[in-house]
């Protein structure tokens, strides 16, 4: 590491604007491709490599939405344990058809299987009956085909299902959710079933509130269980239902940390939060290493715009992990350079996750597994080029959140270990790359918020690829632009470089490269992601991270 602190990253994408100033609107951290300044930035040592994201995991110990006893499912599943939480995630439901929707359905002597008897139908939901077991494996082992399971049901991510209509057919670390089932070499087909709610590695603890917090309509302030460690929170709200998320108060400290209306006035947030809104949200304590750690817990104030329930789940642990493990999803990248896009295997893409391993080994981290899922039939097609809203605001058009991004990180439903889930497509307009939120829901796989997105058509040949990811994961660990296009809005970070709106020579509103470049465009995070440095405090927000084992 260089003697200041800071470490050179080569990043040559231009990084999204995730604008903190439309606090209500959820831009989770993006790399677009724009044209202030097209330069490849060599790179020097690289260090803070996330300490990355190997979220959550539930693994191996878990029975079957069934009787059957928990089984050990994925490499180093010692790593991992199945935690008992609370329902995290909205994800809506499958049509049931055929003659059965779960075990329960069926005679003791048999199982509701995948009727294989009918010719598959992409994008159908799967058809069930009651039939003998089909394979030996039982729900949420690791699977190729559906004839390796009792179910006959192998998910596109690789695991065992067991097919259910409700709640209650599933084990209590468990959620009956959608999840896309590989039916033929060309199509994929949704079925309801059990898959794990949370998977962490074995040292990061758990809290969960015991029942819950109740929501009056207006503003309401949410109790958060303290921690000894810099900690994921995560807060879920009922599925049709919003929650804005307004300050988050220290109870040690006993201040505010972060306050939505004073970042609105271009005031610095000891500790950042950036939620849209949504039903789920996610933020870390401390993102910020001049804070200490709660013990006495947080206050998280709100506004409902209805009475509602919220669940909330606290994780944290020490740091000093250091593996990251990746589940990567082709849809459709790589169509400009190979027909029908890249698919598990391909080199340019292993090349890249290489590349990748290079740079985090600098700073005593590495990849470990690396799980590869090949998306087939419509989905591929529909999915792999991502349609962007915008609107003008004066003479600037600002660009939203891609069209069916939810759709795409939804696809990672049930997966069984944790990792970083990197989605690879074709296009999304001007971005490049696009992270599930800041900090991502790690650990929490079938989400809109559960991966990365890359636009890998608009990378030729993949060969700075990397760093446009090392970009998203920086923001899905939990990490902001250092400086925002107008400058008004900082990270909370103490020494990372600042350029405030004085720096707009041309008066455009719109901070660009060159006028930055001695005032922080330098680093990673900048906004446009021209720079190459990290700092020694941006280095320990991602180093606190649940997600690495």
């Amino acid at each position: 590491m260089d003697s200041d602190g800071q470490v050179a990253v080569r990043t040559c994408a231009l990084a999204a604007s995730l604008s903190v100033r439309a606090l209500g609107q959820i831009t989770s951290g993006a790399t677009r491709r724009q044209g202030v300044r097209a330069r490849v930035c060599l790179l020097r040592a690289l260090v803070a490599q996330w300490c990355l994201l190997t979220l959550c995991a539930l693994l191996a110990l878990s029975t079957a939405c069934g009787d059957e006893a928990a089984a050990s499912n994925s490499i180093e599943s010692a790593n991992y344990f199945v935690q008992n939480v609370p329902p995290l995630g909205c994800f809506g439901s499958v049509a049931s058809v055929g003659s059965c929707a779960r075990r329960a359905d069926c005679d003791p002597s048999e199982r509701c299987v995948f009727d294989s008897s009918l010719v598959p139908d992409d994008r159908m939901p799967a058809s069930l009956r009651c039939a003998a077991p089909v394979g030996a494996r039982v729900a949420l082992q690791n699977c190729e085909r559906g004839a390796d399971c009792q179910s006959g049901l192998c998910a596109l991510t690789g695991v065992c299902l067991e097919p259910c209509l409700r709640q209650d057919d599933c084990a209590e670390t468990q959620s009956c959710r959608p999840v896309e089932v590989r039916t033929s070499v060309d199509t994929l087909q949704p079925v309801m079933a059990c898959t794990h709610r949370l998977v962490l590695p074995a040292d990061v603890e758990i809290k969960a509130s015991p029942r819950g917090h109740e929501l009056r309509r207006g503003n309401n302030d949410v109790p958060i269980p303290g921690a000894a460690q810099p900690a994921l929170v995560y807060l879920q709200g009922d599925c049709d239902r919003s929650v804005d998320v307004l300050t988050l108060r220290s109870l040690d400290l006993g201040r505010n940390v972060y306050d939505r209306g004073q970042l609105a006035l271009g005031k610095r947030s000891e500790n950042t939060v950036l939620h849209d809104g949504s039903s789920l949200a996610a933020l870390m304590f401390p993102n910020n290493p001049d804070l200490a750690p709660s013990l006495t817990g947080l206050t998280l104030g709100v506004r409902s715009p209805t009475a509602q329930h919220v669940e909330v789940v606290v994780a944290a642990r020490a740091p000093g992990a250091g593996i990251l493990d990746l589940n990567v999803f082709y849809v459709g990248g790589g169509a400009e350079i190979v027909e029908g896009g890249f698919q598990p295997g391909e080199r340019r893409v292993a090349r890249m996750l290489d590349n990748l391993d290079q740079r985090l080994r600098v700073v005593g981290m590495s990849v470990g597994q690396i799980r590869e899922f090949d998306v087939v039939g419509a989905l591929r097609e529909e999915l792999s080029v991502l349609e962007v809203p915008s609107r003008m605001v004066g003479e600037r058009r600002i660009e939203g959140r891609p069209k069916r991004l939810d759709e795409l990180f939804k696809l990672s439903s049930g997966l069984d270990t944790p990792g970083l889930n990197i989605f690879l497509i074709r296009d999304m307009s001007s971005y490049v790359g696009i992270a599930g939120g800041i900090p991502g829901v790690l650990g929490l796989h079938g989400t809109e918020r559960s991966g990365v997105a890359l636009a890998i058509d608009q990378m030729g040949e993949l060969d700075d690829g990397d760093l446009v990811l090392l970009h998203e994961l920086g923001h899905f660990l939990g990490l902001f632009h250092t400086t925002e296009s107008s400058g008004t809005v900082l990270d909370p970070l103490a020494d990372t470089a600042e350029c405030t709106s004085a720096e707009d020579k041309d008066e455009d509103r719109e901070l660009s490269t060159d006028e930055c470049w001695d005032e922080g465009a330098d680093n990673l995070m900048f906004w446009t992601g021209s720079g190459a440095l990290l700092t020694k405090e941006q280095i320990a927000v991602m180093a606190s991270s649940v997600l690495l084992r």
